[in-house]
């Protein structure tokens, strides 16, 4: 026959693995809560930069001053709420004065949304088409 305690040291591993087998399943459960909270941050991210994006470029393309301008305004949304965004506005203006009414319109636009951002101005004052573009023949 057995011995007395073998049954008892023969449960104390199995219970053993059924503790570690659990804390596995919670790890790996927190893991892929963590992936789905993170996944659907950045989802909300994007769509509040496209959204701000497409606000942006409706205002400037309802300012009648600026409406032959070919002007773009992308809008980046950091990961992190509490950092701003940021609105990169380029294109070519045909005068300095155009600058601040672009940026104003887009500021304007903006702080609808947001009080948080900033505006990076690629802005460049010149003529579409700029010395040496005709050709002579």
């Amino acid at each position: 026959m057995g011995r007395p305690g073998s049954a008892l040291g023969e449960s104390r591993p199995a219970e053993a693995s059924v503790t570690v087998l659990i804390v596995i399943c919670l790890v790996l459960v927190a893991i892929v809560t963590a992936i789905v909270i993170v996944c659907d941050l950045r989802r909300r991210r994007t769509a509040e930069a496209a959204s701000l994006q497409a606000y942006v470029s409706d205002a400037l393309f309802r300012e009648t001053v600026l409406f032959r301008l070919s002007l773009t305004a992308s809008v980046t949304v950091p990961f992190w709420r509490g950092s701003p965004a940021t609105v990169t506005v380029t294109g070519l203006i045909p005068n300095p004065a155009l600058r601040r009414v672009v940026i104003g319109v887009v500021e304007e636009e903006v702080v609808k949304s947001r009080q948080d951002f900033r505006v990076d101005d690629r802005l460049v004052v010149g003529h579409p088409h700029g010395r040496g573009s005709d050709i002579a023949g």
